[in-house]
């Protein structure tokens, strides 16, 4: 597989801004993209294709990429009292979208809600997809757009915000996707029962 590279976009969600919701690997960026181009030399990663022929998925161990990662998302029941909600953008000039999380400073010493997450879920976008977004990734054939903890190699459903926001297209900071009921129903079970941690 030919190297695959962090676009800026996922670089600020989840190295550099600490606002941001979801997984934050536990490594800089650059020794992260380095374990993750050698990893996918070998036979540790899994690959899968996406919802849409410019997305692919490539599920590496944790303890390959950087161990130690906290899982990014944790179940909502017990805790449904620390749930925030808020209409938010990724990036300039996106359309806002409601959104909830559970704030990282109260649950961050609740070892049975926040633990180590096994996989990490590197969702890929081809270079000629990445460009009509607006984002050049060099020579290089794929670009990491997230970055997700799961406890398998499986994708978990987008988020129906995500849904919709894709659904809007590139304008209002989507791809161009139309919303698939059977996924959005997926989505809406998957994320009643889980939220995003930051």
């Amino acid at each position: 597989m030919t190297p695959i590279v962090l676009t800026g976009f996922a670089a600020d969600r989840h190295f550099t801004n600490v606002t941001t919701g979801g997984t934050k690997p536990a490594a800089t960026a650059e020794a992260f993209m380095a374990a993750v181009n050698e990893a996918v030399q070998t036979d540790a990663i899994v690959e899968a294709p996406g919802f849409a022929p410019f997305v692919k998925h490539v599920f590496v161990p944790v303890d390959v990429v950087a161990p130690g990662t906290l899982t990014g998302v944790i179940e909502t029941e017990g805790i449904e009292d620390m749930l925030k909600t808020g209409y938010e953008t990724r990036r300039e000039g996106e359309l806002p979208y409601l959104t909830r999380w559970f704030p990282r400073k109260y649950i961050r010493d609740m070892p049975s809600y926040v633990g180590e997450a096994i996989w990490l879920d590197l969702v890929c976008y081809s270079k000629a997809q990445l460009k009509e977004e607006g984002m050049d990734i060099g020579d290089a054939d794929w670009g990491i757009v997230s970055i997700n903890s799961e406890p398998e190699p499986k994708e978990s459903p987008p988020t129906p915000a995500t849904l919709v926001r894709n659904a809007m297209g590139i304008e209002g900071g989507g791809n161009g996707v139309p919303v698939d009921p059977k996924l959005h129903a997926q989505a809406v079970e998957y994320w009643t029962r889980y939220a995003i941690v930051r």
